[in-house]
């Protein structure tokens, strides 16, 4: 039996020759009007090489964070902000999932420069998509058996009442047929 080696997908090049975390740290290259600082990365240990290599060949040269311990989002995010404003600094986060395929970089490049004036006045600024059919991602179901409420968690907070009294949790996108109903 071959050993197969374990290796996140975001490090993989699935979409062209960069890997999907080379994509997103690219896709914020040359943004009229908006300074954007070395790439601050927040990863697991195991991956930490990975990542520095693949830095070093697009001769990027920001810190990578570790992780003590996979908790996904808040925490990450809270560790990144935290380094940020290590010298007293208040700078403007640009937090990139490198899990998201872009593909209309432009667009993309255009909605963050306008993002970063909303910030740079003092706003806070999301960016998201309103899904518009199933996908294979986390989803939130009602905790009473039987029942589905389609609702993804980048559009309704986790864990909220639902207005049937019922609470949410998050779990995996069920079978294509429920997923489909849930878009309807």
């Amino acid at each position: 039996m071959a050993a197969v080696a374990k290796i996140s997908w975001q490090l993989l090049p699935l979409i062209g020759e960069d890997s999907l975390l080379q994509a997103t740290v690219r896709r914020v290259e040359g943004i009229a009007g908006v300074q954007i600082a070395s790439p601050m990365i927040v990863c697991n240990e195991e991956y930490r090489f990975v990542i520095a290599e693949q830095m070093r060949l697009m001769g990027k040269d920001g810190p990578i964070l570790l992780e003590p311990a996979g908790r996904n989002t808040a925490p990450a995010l809270t560790l990144a902000a935290l380094a940020a404003m290590r010298d007293g600094a208040d700078p403007i986060l640009l937090v990139m999932p490198a899990d998201h395929v872009i593909q209309d970089t432009p667009a993309f490049q255009e909605v963050v420069r306008q993002g970063a004036a909303l910030a740079d006045a003092g706003a806070v600024v999301t960016f998201g998509i309103t899904p518009d059919s199933p996908g294979n991602g986390l989803w939130l179901y009602p905790e009473r058996p039987g029942a589905w409420s389609g609702q993804r968690p980048q559009d309704r907070a986790l864990c909220r009442e639902t207005g049937s009294g019922h609470r949410t949790r998050l779990s995996r996108m069920p079978d294509p047929t429920r997923g489909t109903a849930a878009c309807s």
